[in-house]
């Protein structure tokens, strides 16, 4: 299989937080499973843990290389990222009444609009570059 790489990035709102999904080479959107999990106090190796224990949801999770800030220089070190098009399977896995009462609102939130909200930022993006592609 060959290995994904990140394309290009999109940023969007979601509740007065800044969120960014990544286009890989396979024309998938990928979010980092760490910025979804922290956004809903989620501890994200138990989500990773319980993510690969699901084979129906295993498939959306991708480790995907990107340079990071190390020292003074740059490295490039795998990074867990979460498929789009799955990411309402994985939150409907989450048992609300297991988490904090702070968490449970999260979590419902998230569970009806992130993905959606997601999706519908970089559909917007993709159609003003194809506008702007004619142009030229």
């Amino acid at each position: 299989m060959m290995e994904l790489e990140l394309v290009q990035k999109f940023s969007f709102e979601f509740y007065g937080d800044i969120y960014e999904v990544y286009l890989a080479s396979d024309g998938q959107l990928y979010i980092r499973l760490s910025e979804v999990c922290d956004a809903i106090g989620l501890d994200t190796s138990a989500q990773r843990r319980r993510i690969r224990e699901d084979e129906a949801i295993l498939h959306y999770m991708v480790n995907i290389k990107v340079e990071t800030p190390y020292q003074d220089s740059v490295r490039k070190h795998a990074v867990t990222f979460f498929n789009i098009q799955g990411l309402v399977y994985w939150l409907l896995g989450i048992d609300a009444k297991r988490v904090s009462l702070e968490t449970k609102e999260k979590v419902t939130r998230f569970k009806y609009r992130f993905a959606k909200i997601a999706w519908k930022t970089y559909r917007s993006e993709m159609t003003l570059i194809d506008e702007h592609d004619d142009l030229a």
